[in-house]
């Protein structure tokens, strides 16, 4: 008897994981090697309470300079009066 093609190229399905109820599931990932920085275990973001000293905000704002006028490139320069 012929087998049906599309019955085998079915990938099986996999077997079903062992889990315990009781058991309560780990707080971080185990797949970086122990002894790993932080960052790298949680790549997603900073914890709030440590921001990085980049994020933080300023002691005071900034300095506001005014703005440099750059005129559109292909325009004639004005002339300026002697």
């Amino acid at each position: 008897m012929k087998q049906d093609l599309a019955q085998s190229l079915h990938r099986p399905d996999p077997p079903m994981p062992d889990t315990d109820p009781g058991r309560a599931p780990p707080d971080h990932d185990d797949d970086v090697p122990p002894g790993v920085p932080e960052p790298y275990r949680d790549p997603e973001g900073d914890p709030p309470e440590h921001p990085p000293p980049e994020r933080e905000p300023p002691d005071e704002p900034p300095a506001r300079e005014p703005p440099v006028y750059v005129p559109p490139a292909g325009t004639a320069r004005p002339e300026v009066p002697r």
